[in-house]
């Protein structure tokens, strides 16, 4: 089991990571893996939507703090997406 310091890929928005975004993390995350694949995610805000497929189930996202690491988005049901209202399936 990794540690915040075992991971395989690191994100860090100011640049010291592999990646500055959380989804390019899970984008280069391998598909159908059979152990678990760790992204270390550096404190910071990451603001984005995090779309995680359904080919990348041992997939773990491990931040440093939960005071310190916030990812977050602001998409919820009923918000106008397209001149529609997003629905919860979405």
């Amino acid at each position: 089991m990794a540690t915040a310091l075992q991971a395989d890929l690191i994100v860090d928005g100011k640049g010291s990571g592999q990646y500055r975004t959380v989804q390019e993390a899970v984008n280069a995350a391998p598909t159908h893996a059979t152990t678990t694949f760790t992204i270390r995610i550096k404190p910071g805000r990451y603001h984005e939507r995090i779309i995680v497929p359904h080919d990348k189930p041992h997939l773990r996202l491990l931040g440093d703090d939960a005071a310190t690491t916030i990812v977050t988005f602001d998409l919820y049901a009923g918000k106008l997406q397209d001149g529609k209202p997003n629905a919860t399936f979405r």
